[in-house]
């Protein structure tokens, strides 16, 4: 099995454990924001998935990020590629 191959075959269990589980959005909130270093007070939480093509590789990228004053510390939760 190739490395490209055994990748896509773990992304594909991973599509197939969380297509049948199912966690409630205010869960999946907390654990971010237990990840993540933020001010006491006064900040927002952003999230951004992107779609980007490079050659002929695409790239799906989640990032999430907390904004205060301003300015936002993003981190990057995951990339899988796509299948387009």
């Amino acid at each position: 099995m190739t490395n490209s191959t055994r990748k896509d075959s773990e992304y594909r269990k991973a599509q197939r454990l969380f297509e049948k589980f199912a966690m409630p959005l205010q869960d999946i909130g907390f654990f971010v924001l237990s990840q993540v270093t933020k001010p006491k007070k006064d900040w927002t939480l952003s999230m951004d998935r992107t779609k980007w093509k490079f050659d002929k590789t695409h790239i799906n990228i989640l990032v999430v990020g907390v904004v205060f004053q301003g300015y936002c510390n993003a981190y990057r939760l995951g990339s899988a590629p796509s299948k387009n």
